[in-house]
């Protein structure tokens, strides 16, 4: 019976990490400085694809 206290607590405070865990994961993602860094590094990846794809295409032409 003792055991299942101690499981009991240990799992409750498991639950409490990951819930704070969770939050601040969600503050992180949804805050404006990280979605301005993923707006210009999704911009510069799209650039560098559209690049890539026309010097291809430039390439099979020659």
């Amino acid at each position: 019976m003792n055991d299942h206290i101690i499981h009991t607590r240990e799992s409750m405070v498991a639950e409490r990490i990951f819930f704070v865990a969770g939050k601040e994961f969600t503050d992180h993602l949804t805050s404006r400085k990280f979605l301005v860094i993923l707006a210009l590094l999704l911009m510069l990846t799209l650039l560098g694809m559209h690049r890539g794809v026309d010097r291809y295409n430039q390439d099979l032409e020659s």
